[in-house]
């Protein structure tokens, strides 16, 4: 039986990097022929657009959010402006290498052949018994690019099936959501990562579950076996803050933070402010060109983790480790951290204003959090069986 997965892959990004990589690696250890089609988006460089193929009309859903989007755009659209051209052009080199070690990580992806548009998609789709989509925010309205082909409309024959596919946000507008429920309803089996996300497709006449996200199917051990341990700072205790942008407030937060705990402070580099050379604090150490498998060992072997990245709170679940996840106020995709952090009884992890933040004393039982593991992955995996089979 052949699988096809369509998912957000060879990204800049360490959680849709690492996701694509646990789903495939899990169907293919359960006896499964799988690979992941290779439909480029904007973000490469062969890419091409598809005339009749755009993306939905940013300008509407913001407006949908009632602003909220609208600050949360403004933030990064100011970070962007500030600093992206100057890093570039001084970093270039790490960056560069950076770009090498994530296409040496895809290495362990098996793909299709590769799709330039979507056009070419349409016209020759590949061919295999059934089609995954999922998981990561393949269905955000606020993609900048058209989402449509994530909802498999080029497949012509054979089963259709969505593993934990996001959302991402919390509601979208009703002509959106129409179009959702429409081609979701050639799908034999619907499964969503969040509440807000089966709250959405509640339209569709159809079962809609929600399981983890598949980075959870893979238990500690078999990313432990990936791990790339050659960084010198694991030998040193260190807090490491990952966040998928660079947040002043956040990293004056951490320096502070780690000095008070007497530990190193350990980051990965997003902006020209916070690079390298801008600070002289030999106990704050920033990295640029940081591999998937490191960036695991970074997590695995920090004494503490502060994120606000779902799949930095993931792994730091997966790794047992003590963790604070950060929603600040203009991040309207926080809901995704809030469900995950519910479902293990661990809400007061979360962060929403750093000024304000107590931290309690009390350790995370992980006793509880690996037997709620446990079941999930049971229930996502009789979930897999059952539309696979």
């Amino acid at each position: 039986m052949k699988i096809g997965i369509l998912t957000v892959h060879r990204a800049p990004n360490y959680g849709a990097l690492l996701q694509c990589y646990a789903l495939q690696h899990y169907l293919n250890i359960s006896g499964y022929e799988c690979m992941v089609i290779d439909l480029l988006r904007p973000y490469h460089d062969a890419y091409i657009p598809t005339p009749g193929y755009e993306p939905f009309d940013v300008k509407k859903i913001h407006r949908s959010f009632k602003g909220e989007i609208k600050k949360f755009i403004g933030h990064y659209l100011h970070r962007y402006d500030a600093n992206n051209r100057k890093f570039s052009n001084v970093y270039a080199k790490e960056i560069a290498h950076k770009k090498e070690l994530f296409a040496r990580f895809d290495k362990r992806i098996a793909y299709t052949r590769q799709y330039n548009s979507i056009g070419e998609l349409y016209a020759n789709p590949p061919l295999f018994d059934i089609y995954i989509t999922g998981s990561d925010q393949l269905w955000n309205p606020t993609q900048p690019y058209c989402i449509e082909p994530y909802f498999l409309t080029f497949v012509k024959e054979g089963r259709k099936i969505s593993y934990a596919t996001s959302i991402g946000v919390s509601s979208i507008p009703d002509e959106i959501k129409q179009k959702y429920v429409s081609w979701l309803r050639s799908y034999d089996y619907i499964s969503v990562r969040e509440k807000e996300a089966q709250d959405i497709l509640s339209g569709v006449n159809k079962p809609v579950y929600r399981i983890i996200d598949p980075t959870f199917l893979l238990p500690a051990t078999k990313w432990e076996e990936i791990i790339d341990t050659s960084l010198d700072l694991y030998e040193n205790e260190y807090v490491f803050g990952f966040t998928l942008s660079y947040l002043s407030d956040f990293h004056s937060f951490m320096k502070e933070y780690a000095k008070r705990q007497n530990k190193k402070y350990v980051y990965i580099v997003h902006a020209f402010q916070d690079a390298p050379y801008t600070c002289n604090d030999k106990n704050v150490i920033g990295l640029i060109d940081v591999s998937p498998e490191q960036w695991l060992g970074l997590i695995h072997n920090a004494s503490e983790i502060f994120t606000d990245s779902f799949h930095g709170t993931v792994f730091s679940l997966i790794f047992g480790k003590s963790f604070y996840s950060y929603i600040p106020s203009f991040n309207n995709r926080g809901s995704r951290i809030e469900n995950l952090l519910q479902l293990f009884g661990l809400k007061e992890r979360i962060i929403y204003n750093l000024k304000d933040c107590a931290f309690e004393e009390k350790t995370i039982d992980y006793r509880n959090v690996n037997v709620i593991i446990e079941k999930e992955r049971e229930k996502a995996s009789d979930f897999l069986n059952k539309a696979i089979k």
